[in-house]
């Protein structure tokens, strides 16, 4: 099992929660699992390694953790990545929009971005870019499962 949370009440039986996406194969009804390839831009190392984790319990794979923009486009370079969680801002001049917008356009990945800032102006600027999701630091951990599921769909249905 990858990823779920098992709960028992008094009087009750066991449950599970599996979140989890499958690709089916229609030609011969094989179902297999939707693991992501995901690249995390974040400059705060604990914040960084908590999405890290939230991935990986999720079922997914994290490809590369960047504090910048030159290693988020390196590492996007060296390898296959189908989804970006950027930090809007980065300690350098070039911001995670900006970043995640070119991956996605060189790569074609879905991007979510997540934020201490809710102004305007940085939602307006994130709307530039094709968006899979949006998260207010601190997150919750349920909403960014539910959006890694989302893309997983994207991913399935391909």
């Amino acid at each position: 099992m990858r990823a779920g949370r098992l709960s028992k009440a008094r009087g009750e039986g066991e449950t599970f929660r599996l979140w989890h996406s499958y690709k089916i194969d229609k030609g011969f009804g094989i179902i297999e699992p939707v693991i992501l390839n995901v690249l995390i831009v974040e400059d705060e190392v604990v914040i960084a390694l908590h999405i890290e984790h939230v991935v990986k319990a999720a079922g997914h794979r994290v490809v590369g953790i960047a504090t910048n923009a030159d290693e988020a486009l390196q590492q996007a370079d060296e390898q296959k990545v189908d989804l970006v969680i950027s930090d809007i801002r980065l300690r350098e001049s070039r911001d995670g929009i900006e970043v995640s917008g070119e991956i996605q356009l060189e790569h074609g990945c879905a991007v979510i971005l997540i934020t201490a800032y809710k102004d305007q102006e940085t939602l307006k600027k994130a709307l530039n870019i094709e968006l899979d999701g949006y998260l207010v630091k601190p997150f919750n951990e349920e909403e960014l499962r539910m959006l890694l599921q989302k893309v997983a769909g994207r991913y399935r249905q391909t």
